[in-house]
């Protein structure tokens, strides 16, 4: 009875499920001329363009640009759209306009039809300009004049909306009264029966000769040489009122209409309506671009962005019972469990949602973890203990079943076993449910809070949980800690057929080879929510899917693979992924899709839809070029503007004209963010720059000469694929350095006014010269001093003691780790000694170094922590060298030794926009204490570090210009007065650099 039950839920979906289809708006907010699109196109530069009631906007992926009157454009409502070489002809009310780099051109039509619209444009094998109007027929140009086609010369009808150009080089002209062709200079009317009647909305040619004419009444038609086939809502079609339509790259039909749109395969109808995700359904123009992409231009919504199509979005507007979806479990090659956090669990067979039979049976509605094992059993870990079902039949198994903690987060299975993660540790479980093992405090598992399971087998199960990754053999329980220590919480865990252990984290994702003890980290993103890794899934075609908190990864997969070396895929809203953030271990991997749980629904991604973005190198244009940072008049400069570039031709300038800005932009609208761009200038550069993200390029106060400023770009996908333009300059030399003032001036008046010259340079470089050394030595002799005080011998000394002492002690690893540091330490400080800046990077590892061997030395007195803002790039950063460690000596020795409790000294540095801002901060005695101490005992030890590092950043401040700045030491006081430690915080300029002064 209970099975029956079971098959007649199966058998009664709960809603037919939809599924949402990503798609990106851009409207007026985001810069768009108007929110009515009536045409779109692309040009030869990659730029994409709208024609809207209110003007024509220009999109690059990743900002507008838009044309009005006001900017030269005819008449501001713009009907149609047509590429051309070098630019772009806009059809409007009466005129003409092609709009290209180097400015806009506008025609005229006759004065007799000055109020005529025109709908659309087409160029004949013989560059003749085909002009359509709605209620006058069509006008053929040739670039000198005029000439009309009507009902006099045969057309059926002067209401034209539709003309192309067959194959065979004849123009097919679309009426309200059905299809004419124009053939050796005649037209013929279709006579084909119902198409004939027609009112003809859009006809075009597929890329393998089909014609395809749309209508408004009547669905569209589909003519080879058979004849022409009509297909209707009848067929499957969403409308008889086709607006227009366009081939996609894969040859599919995509039609649009009032309701909609629909792609044809030439047999079925794929229909998007708001039920699949369109935000807004009267579509009024589509176009495909050279990368794929399908634009929607909408009647009032503005433009439809169509994303990637191997991810759907499944949610409760789909039927869905919840959209907080934590756990799956394939029930068979084509259902479903779904455990989610709010709302118990359901069955999804990929068309539909059905209840599962057993839900009131649930303790708890939330669904931590699922498994379906081998044996058709169930087993759910909720908040309030784990649930088994097996035919119906319900068991709770919790604490009085050894069940270590009621909240359950992780199960895995086993050669027949089951391993259960709860809060305080980890059972084995058999399959009938009875417990097996049992991993708590007690037998020695210090696990708490599992979030992972990994069995490679019965004997050798691997664990992540909030406090560690933990290794269960059949002979040890070990948390795994190594070198390069991996932090936790440990999130996820997955092995793969290289052996090698993937372990994702809060704080990043980390993989090692055959289980050896060094794990290295391997870099996602620059983004810090790209390091909180929430699943891992090994795909049958040999990448790993990697669920964060800024999207999916998928990278692919190769023997010992280190971290440096991996390159990511990154889907985003332009893939078609609409959740940034994911849920934890939600994720399985079912014959051809992942399906994995989001903040805004269940997630299945299509494998044999994924194809790799952005294939095509990024068309790449120097959109602009400024002297001093303005705009220039180039027409008014420069001989002569390149039409295909409106760059100047030929550029040479006057040796006073050398501060320079390229703006640049490669436009891959798959995915614009993914755009990267490498840059040399020859003749000042020599090597490339980057990679960037920047869209321009400073160079400031060139010498004379030629140059030439070559540019590349690609996507981050595919960086083996690239674009490469260039633009060529020169920057003559001063008069007084050319030839003819040579001639003119003799060379009495030219060895004079050298001299002059050169006496004139020779004391402002001395001038310059001696005050530059006069900074530069007392510096050097600063430098000098924060060495020693670096590196004073008390310290060396100690620290040889403290080698010595391991030495004695037969603790060979202590020796050598301490003997280690304490040489990299050394030599980090020499390095730094010669070089008045370094980077924040190089400085926080000397200081880790020093920290160390102090914490060695003194036995684990104090902890020390070093945190560091997301947005601080520490390897961007320069700071002055050896400017913090005195600081930290200083809490070590007067703050935190002289104090009985355990010392606590936190360095943080922080983002302030203008600044880098750092915090030293201890929980010693006090600085007000310290100073009554060495009074009372009669010590008169100041702290030099302290004070030459104060004289080093007043120098700074006078060498550079730039503010500097120390506030403290002083005490920090708790809620009660009483003193809780020292804080010093000291303010560095993000653009600090001795080179700059």
């Amino acid at each position: 009875m209970l099975r029956f039950l079971f098959s007649l839920s199966i058998l009664l979906p709960i809603l037919v499920s939809a599924q949402q289809h990503p798609f990106i708006n851009y409207s007026t907010k985001d810069g768009l001329a108007q929110s009515q699109v009536r045409a779109i196109a692309q040009d030869e530069y990659g730029y994409i363009w709208f024609g809207t009631q209110a003007g024509l906007s220009r999109f690059d992926g990743y900002q507008f640009k838009n044309f009005s009157i006001n900017e030269g454009l005819p008449n501001n409502q713009v009907n149609c759209l047509l590429p051309d070489s070098g630019g772009i002809w806009v059809g409007t009310t009466g005129s003409l306009a092609k709009f290209t780099l180097d400015g806009i051109q506008t025609i005229p039509l006759p004065d007799s039809l000055i109020n005529s619209r025109i709908v659309e444009l087409l160029i004949d094998d013989q560059d003749v300009m085909w002009i359509a109007l709605e209620n006058h027929g069509i006008l053929k140009f040739d670039g000198d004049q005029f000439q009309h086609i009507g009902l006099k010369e045969g057309l059926q009808n002067n209401f034209v909306r539709a003309i192309s150009k067959s194959p065979y080089g004849d123009i097919w002209i679309g009426t309200r009264e059905g299809v004419a062709v124009y053939k050796d200079d005649k037209i013929t009317v279709l006579n084909q029966e119902l198409l004939s009647q027609s009112s003809i909305s859009d006809i075009f040619f597929t890329q393998n000769g089909k014609v395809i004419i749309s209508s408004f009444g009547d669905g569209f038609f589909v003519g080879e040489e058979t004849g022409f086939t009509n297909f209707t809502m009848g067929d499957g079609s969403h409308s008889n009122h086709i607006r227009s339509a366009v081939e996609t790259l894969d040859g599919r039909i995509c039609l649009i209409a009032r309701q909609g749109f629909a792609f044809f395969d030439g047999k079925e109808f794929d229909i998007f309506t708001e039920e699949q995700g369109l935000p807004y359904l009267s579509i009024k123009s589509v176009f495909v671009d050279r990368e794929g992409n399908l634009w929607l231009g909408t009647d009032g919504q503005g433009v439809l962005f169509r994303a990637g199509t191997s991810f759907t979005t499944i949610t409760m507007a789909d039927g869905a019972h919840s959209d907080l979806i934590l756990s799956i479990a394939a029930i068979d090659s084509t259902r479903l469990f779904l455990g989610s956090y709010d709302n118990g669990i359901t069955i999804y067979d990929e068309q539909s949602f059905h209840p599962y039979p057993y839900a009131d049976s649930l303790r708890n509605q939330t669904i931590w973890s699922l498994l379906y094992d081998e044996n058709k059993v169930l087993w759910a870990g909720t908040s309030n203990g784990l649930m088994r079902e097996e035919n119906g039949q319900i068991t709770y198994l919790d604490r009085d079943a050894g069940i270590p903690g009621i909240r359950i987060t992780a199960i895995s299975e086993s050669q027949g076993t089951v391993w259960v993660g709860a809060e305080s540790g980890l059972a084995q479980l058999s399959g009938s449910g009875q417990l097996l093992q049992s991993f708590e405090e007690i037998t020695g598992f210090e696990g708490r809070r599992i979030r992972s399971i990994l069995p490679r087998d019965t004997a050798d199960i691997w664990v992540g949980a909030e406090n560690g990754l933990f290794h269960i053999t059949d002979t040890s329980i070990d948390k795994h800690v190594t070198p390069g220590k991996i932090p936790p919480p440990i999130y996820c865990l997955a092995a793969d057929d290289y052996h090698q252990l993937w372990v994702g984290t809060s704080n990043g994702l980390y993989v090692t080879y055959r289980d050896s003890i060094g794990f290295i980290e391997v870099e996602l993103g620059k983004n810090y929510s790209s390091k909180n890794i929430n699943f891992l899934n090994i795909l049958p075609d040999t990448t790993l899917a990697i669920g964060t908190n800024n999207g999916l990864y998928r990278i692919k997969l190769k023997p010992g693979m280190p971290g440096s070396e991996v390159k990511a895929t990154h889907y985003t809203q332009y893939e078609g992924l609409e959740a940034e953030e994911t849920n934890q271990n939600s994720s399985l991997f079912q014959g051809s899709s992942l399906w994995f749980g989001s903040t805004l629904g269940t997630i299945k991604f299509d494998l044999n839809q994924d194809k790799v973005r952005n294939a095509k190198a990024p068309l790449l244009n120097i959109t602009g070029l400024q002297l001093f940072l303005e705009e220039t008049p180039w027409r008014e400069i420069a001989d002569s503007i390149s039409p295909s570039t409106g760059l100047p031709v030929d550029l040479s300038l006057d040796y006073q004209s050398n501060y320079l800005t390229f703006d640049f932009a490669g436009i891959s609208l798959s995915n614009p963010e993914k755009v990267s761009y490498r840059y040399t200038l020859e003749g000042a550069d020599e090597n490339w720059l980057g990679p960037t993200k920047n869209r321009s390029a400073t160079y400031a106060y060139l010498p004379h000469g030629n140059y030439t400023f070559r540019i590349e770009a690609f996507s981050e996908d595919n960086p083996e694929v690239k674009s490469e333009t260039a633009f060529a300059f020169s920057i003559t030399p001063p008069f007084y350095l050319t030839p003819w003032f040579f001639t003119l001036s003799g060379i009495a008046v030219i060895a004079l006014l050298l001299t002059i010259y050169q006496n004139q340079i020779k004391k402002e470089e001395e001038k310059r010269a001696n005050l530059q050394l006069k900074f530069q030595s007392r510096l050097m002799e600063l430098e000098s001093q924060s060495l020693n005080s670096s590196m004073n011998r008390h310290f060396i000394f100690n620290s040889l003691n403290s080698i010595q002492y391991y030495i004695n002690m037969q603790d060979r690893k202590s020796a050598n780790r301490y003997l280690t540091s304490f040489a990299k330490l050394i030599r980090k400080n020499l390095d730094s000694s010669q070089q008045n800046e370094t980077s924040l990077q190089d400085e926080l590892e000397r200081l880790k170094l020093y920290l160390s061997l102090e914490q060695m030395r003194f036995q684990g007195r104090f902890d020390y922590q070093i945190e560091v803002d997301e947005n601080v790039q520490t390897e961007d950063v320069n700071i002055p060298a050896m400017m913090l460690q005195p600081f930290l000596e200083n809490s070590i020795w007067h703050g935190i030794l002289p104090n009985d409790k355990h010392g606590e000294l936190k360095l943080r540095i922080l983002d302030r926009v203008e600044e880098i801002e750092i915090h030293i901060e201890d929980n010693g005695i006090g600085v007000e204490t310290s100073k009554q101490q060495k009074i009372d005992t009669g010590n008169g030890h100041i702290s030099q570090g302290m004070d030459i590092t104060q004289s080093r950043l007043q120098l700074y401040k006078n060498m550079t210009g730039l503010n500097y700045t120390i506030e403290g030491p002083f005490e920090m006081k708790g809620l009660d007065q009483e003193t809780i430690g020292t804080k010093v915080i000291l303010f560095i300029p993000r653009n600090f650099g001795i080179s700059r002064a």
